[in-house]
């Protein structure tokens, strides 16, 4: 019984692993500022998103949604603002594994790697992993603190693009954009952290 269950736990972790694709977005700040101090917003003169010495579509959403989150939070644009904003973003074609669990005579769903184990009490218990291949896509915002030339918060989205994602990725930033912003809990000139208003 207990390499029954043994089984049944090692094929439900697996199972996890390759359920682990949905959008994740982690945030760092710089926990010695003083946020309160920031009123007024703007960008790198060439962000990462750029190419050479001119500005993308992709820039140009990335802007378009940020300034809007920015203004949404209290934030006025300035010539010379307290803070600037860097976007950085790429796509990577990979292998996702999902995990699948089977038992009973010797029947097995999904194909690919896989391993058995046999019951005590008969019956096979298998654990199989599906591949396929799927793009991640990947978004950076940096907000710089202008003066001390310094991020002072970082947020990163990562998260399994879909079809039509790929095939127009400029449609899709303003989501992905916003999805970082969520995790930006700051208002202008209001010092401590806050829950940003819902959409």
């Amino acid at each position: 019984m207990k390499l029954r269950n043994l089984a049944w736990i090692a094929c439900a972790a697996l199972a996890l692993a390759g359920c682990s694709t949905g959008p994740a977005v982690r945030a760092s700040v710089d926990a010695s500022t003083d946020f309160g101090a920031y009123r007024t917003f703007g960008f790198v003169e060439q962000p990462g998103t750029d190419r050479g010495e001119y500005a993308t579509l992709v820039t140009r959403a990335l802007k378009a949604t940020v300034a809007a989150e920015m203004e949404r939070r209290g934030y006025h644009p300035a010539e010379n603002p307290d803070l600037l904003i860097n976007f950085q973003g790429h796509s990577e074609e990979k292998q996702q594994a999902d995990g699948m669990m089977s038992s009973g005579a010797g029947f097995h769903h999904g194909f690919g790697f896989g391993f058995g184990l046999g019951g005590r009490y008969g019956g096979d218990y298998s654990c199989w992993r599906d591949v396929r291949d799927v793009t991640s896509g990947t978004l950076n915002l940096d907000v710089v603190d202008r003066a001390r030339k310094v991020s002072v918060w970082e947020g990163t989205l990562v998260r399994e693009l879909t079809g039509d994602e790929k095939k127009d990725l400029v449609k899709s930033l303003p989501v992905l954009a916003a999805s970082v912003f969520k995790a930006y809990p700051y208002v202008a000139g209001q010092t401590a952290p806050v829950v940003p208003a819902k959409h």
